[in-house]
């Protein structure tokens, strides 16, 4: 393996772990950033749930999109963006530009772990492809440990706003790093699709509101309140719309027929299993 081979999978990593961490680095800061910025928890948890939501959106839209843009200028631009984005966040003044930024860190971010996960595979030859997974799955399992740990130090040493300035130097690392050692693929042919985009608003209405209803549930007395009503209702009808179009459309945001082989149900299994540990890890540290 050439140093340039070694160079973008250390970029994959870093930008992996960059995106990975941020969606949990957050989460032990909530209760200070409720003291400094006088919200409620309800409020205050949007900063969480509209990262969240816009990484559901914009994750099935990347591969669509590093056609049509070329994957290197998607990717480092989602890295520049990412970056900017995460200062934006420790600069807001208030909750409002908070949710906005994050939001807009989400739909940057989203990117970043299916394109570095393509980068490093394309680094091996398909026999090693068992060393290419362990190395992505390495940052998929430090970052969220890492978050709490990193956050809660940061937060009680330097303030909230630290979680997110922090990756201001590691977002120009991993950016200079990249214009130097990623390149467009030359081999293979690029399929330039037709976006589906009625199945990207099925899924925009499905996951938002299914998102917002598991977030503000509790808060508005689940279904005595009007709105979480129509929230579930508008996700029971836009998922299940979802899976019926992207069944019979040419070119589907997201190819359902792949949960046929055994291999993609038990690594969706898997990861939910590892995300339910992660949520029970944050849960200690938040009130242990």
């Amino acid at each position: 393996m050439n140093l340039t081979s070694r160079l973008i999978i250390f970029v994959a990593v870093l930008a992996s772990l960059l995106e990975i961490i941020d969606t949990s680095i957050v989460n032990v800061a909530i209760p200070t950033m409720m003291g400094n910025l006088g919200a409620t928890l309800e409020d205050v948890s949007m900063v969480v749930t509209g990262y969240t939501v816009a990484n559901a959106i914009v994750l099935p839209l990347s591969a669509w999109l590093g056609e049509r843009i070329g994957r290197r200028n998607y990717y480092l631009g989602c890295i520049s963006i990412f970056t900017i984005t995460s200062v934006a966040c420790g600069l807001a003044p208030n909750l409002i530009s908070l949710i906005i930024f994050r939001i807009l860190q989400g739909l940057a971010g989203g990117a970043l772990l299916p394109t570095s996960q393509a980068l490093i595979y394309e680094q091996f030859p398909k026999e090693k492809a068992g060393i290419a997974g362990a190395i992505f799955g390495m940052s998929v399992m430090v970052g969220p440990t890492l978050g709490p740990v990193l956050g809660g130090y940061l937060t009680d040493n330097y303030g909230w706003r630290s979680i997110f300035n922090i990756n201001l130097p590691i977002g120009i690392l991993t950016l200079f790093l990249g214009v130097i050692c990623i390149q467009d693929r030359t081999n293979g042919v690029k399929n330039k699709t037709d976006l589906d985009v009625f199945g990207l608003i099925l899924l925009i209405f499905g996951v938002g509101c299914l998102q917002f209803l598991l977030e503000r549930g509790q808060a508005d007395d689940w279904f005595e309140s009007k709105l979480i009503t129509s929230a579930c209702i508008i996700s029971l009808v836009s998922l299940v719309t979802f899976v019926w179009w992207e069944l019979r459309v040419k070119f589907p945001i997201i190819n359902l027929r792949l949960f046929k082989e055994p291999i993609v149900v038990s690594g969706i299994i898997l990861m939910s299993c590892l995300g339910f540990f992660y949520m029970e890890l944050f849960l200690f540290y938040q009130y242990f």
